[in-house]
């Protein structure tokens, strides 16, 4: 069984790129949103339930970390190593 691993590092990128984007379209937006109704209704927002609100989940806080990582092995590997074999 051959693995493909240029096929992993882009379906890779592409996730990841994709977790991210989610995040900033929808889950940051709503992240903001509950820290400002929680700052509306108390007079002195306690910080650490406003660390708490503004927590991203796991699954998305791997996949921006992983995102820049990923992308610039794929152009490296894509553009600079993979046309000189």
């Amino acid at each position: 069984m051959s693995l493909n691993f240029p096929l992993l590092l882009v379906i890779a990128v592409a996730v990841s790129g994709l977790l991210a984007l989610v995040d900033l379209l929808f889950f940051a937006p709503r992240r903001k949103a509950a820290i400002a109704a929680y700052g509306s209704q108390v007079a002195e927002p306690d910080q650490a339930v406003v660390d708490r609100l503004n927590k991203e989940p796991v699954l998305i806080e791997y996949g921006k970390s992983f995102f820049p990582v990923l992308a610039i092995v794929l152009v490296l590997r894509s553009f600079i190593v993979e046309p000189f074999q």
